[in-house]
């Protein structure tokens, strides 16, 4: 599923001189763009059945700033990096059900109904009376 599209990448940061130089057909954003899905897929796919009824536009923000990250070869500015950091946040917190995913009719995605569970081996140290010393 597509999350964004060049046009959106171009929209999404209109001032910036590499992505408003982007041609339809520029490959690296392409590519960007797919390995932004990519990223996205394996985070929502935990607890949401792909593909979504529809693009919440958070995820096409969230792809919007991946692929702008990977678009830079040399190391990009601070704002860029700073975004990166806040959408590889966003999805960890969508995996955790700090975020819902709304999506464009107001419903929300189907949930996997996988859930994750802990167990322990028990106790490994009991408190230990240190009067005698």
């Amino acid at each position: 599923m597509a999350y964004a599209t060049l046009q959106d990448l171009r929209e999404s940061f209109p001032n910036d001189a590499l992505v408003g130089g982007l041609a339809d057909d520029d490959a690296s954003a392409v590519r960007a763009l797919a390995a932004a899905e990519a990223v996205i897929d394996g985070y929502v796919s935990a607890v949401h059945v792909l593909p979504l009824a529809s693009v919440p536009a958070m995820l096409r923000d969230v792809a919007c700033d991946l692929a702008r990250y990977r678009l830079y070869d040399e190391v990009p500015g601070e704002l860029i990096l700073q975004r990166n950091q806040a959408a590889m946040g966003m999805l960890r917190d969508i995996v955790r059900g700090l975020v819902k995913l709304p999506l464009a009719d107001g419903s929300q995605p189907e949930p996997t109904g996988q859930t994750v569970g802990f167990s322990g081996a028990g106790r490994v140290f009991t408190a230990v009376s240190l009067k005698g010393f």
